[in-house]
């Protein structure tokens, strides 16, 4: 019975959630009576269909009782204490899949880097193989983030970028070696699921806000629910119904209540799904235009034709992948935003970038097929 240990993912975003059901379907597949390790508890009501068993990594009360907030304002080592020398003993497999955080952009400090430097010694002594699943990698600037990183490719065994931008910030770095390849985001292999409650928003016109535009100081919030309600104007006068769907929680709720008042009228709201009902609504629709990095990833995947508003490169690198080309809007340009959906809403050209996205997504799911199968070979 292999025990595996997940990093990096759980339950705090719908992106997280979707890459753990992903890895969970592989995990499955090759090893079906497995025990897997999470850093936190299966929030009640979730049902995996799985024969796998789970444990979790970390004491439940650390969060109940929030030690960590409690601990960070008296200025004590909580990572060191409860987090960095906490392993699973015999574990087979650690695999991270943070998706986006080893960058300069995220203001890594020691207490990271001692985290990571202890966990991945600790696994790599007792010879747990170490994967770090295809994500974005960079800006690496900053000295934590740079320390990190040389960690990550001295101990891991295999370490996948999941687009060139993020491979050429790792080849910056001196100890890169072969153990570092290039291969796209994994969630192309996992379906979603189409609530039937909203089966009548199918072939609708699917907006995702995201709160991490105006925190990542893209747009003022003033302008983000201009640009908003601007797309959703001009949509709900198609044939087409438009509704905006909460990818997240509360951030991007609170996103989506100010544009409902803005607006001034109704419009439908989609929340509270997990994520392959999510990624279901997703690709179910006729049009999505997502801030969101896994609603784009879930529109791509599943050929639905995607315009985006960017706070990284990781969009632009994403729809590169899919041979698409000019789908990030310009928030400095409202003109050409309804330019760009006015093209993407006309019915030929919307119908020949499905044909041309569809396309492309047998090469990339046989990728993510020969990632997985070399995962299993090491």
């Amino acid at each position: 019975m292999e025990k595996i240990v997940l990093s990096g993912i759980g339950f705090v975003n719908k992106g997280a959630e979707l890459m753990l059901y992903a890895i969970l379907q592989e995990i499955e597949n090759k090893f079906p009576n497995s025990v897997v390790y999470l850093s936190e508890a299966i929030p009640q009501g979730y049902d995996f269909s799985t024969k796998l068993s789970f444990k979790t990594q970390y004491p439940i009360w650390l969060k109940t009782f929030k030690i960590q907030g409690i601990m960070e304002r008296l200025k004590l080592p909580f990572y060191d204490n409860f987090i960095a020398n906490k392993i699973v003993k015999d574990a087979k497999y650690f695999i991270d899949a943070s998706g986006f955080l080893f960058s300069d952009q995220f203001n890594l400090k020691r207490e990271n880097y001692q985290y990571w430097f202890k966990q991945l010694a600790k696994y790599k002594e007792q010879g747990t193989k170490i994967i770090f699943l295809p994500q974005a990698f960079g800006p690496i600037e900053n000295k934590y983030t740079k320390d990190i990183i040389d960690v990550i490719c001295e101990k891991a065994d295999l370490i996948f970028a999941r687009e060139k931008v993020s491979l050429d910030y790792l080849k910056q770095i001196k100890q890169t070696k072969d153990n570092v390849l290039m291969y796209p985001d994994f969630t192309s292999l996992i379906d979603g699921i189409i609530p039937s409650k909203y089966s009548y928003l199918s072939n609708g016109i699917c907006i995702i806000p995201n709160a991490k535009m105006v925190s990542q100081g893209i747009v003022t919030i003033e302008e983000y629910i201009n640009i908003l309600t601007q797309i959703i104007n001009q949509t709900t006068s198609t044939k087409h119904k438009t509704y905006l769907l909460n990818h997240e929680g509360i951030g991007d709720e609170d996103i989506i209540a100010k544009c409902k008042q803005y607006l001034g009228k109704d419009i439908e709201i989609v929340t509270g799904l997990n994520a392959l009902e999510v990624k279901g609504m997703i690709s179910s629709s006729y049009l999505c235009v997502s801030s969101r990095f896994h609603g784009v990833a879930s529109a791509l995947n599943s050929g639905i034709p995607c315009l985006a508003t960017s706070w990284s490169h990781k969009y632009e690198e994403l729809f590169k992948l899919y041979q698409q080309t000019d789908c990030i809007l310009n928030t400095k340009d409202l003109n050409s935003i309804k330019n760009k959906i006015t093209e993407y809403i006309d019915e030929r050209n919307n119908l020949f970038i499905r044909q041309a996205i569809t396309k492309i997504l047998p090469t990339i799911k046989i990728q993510s097929k020969e990632m997985w199968d070399l995962i299993w070979s090491i």
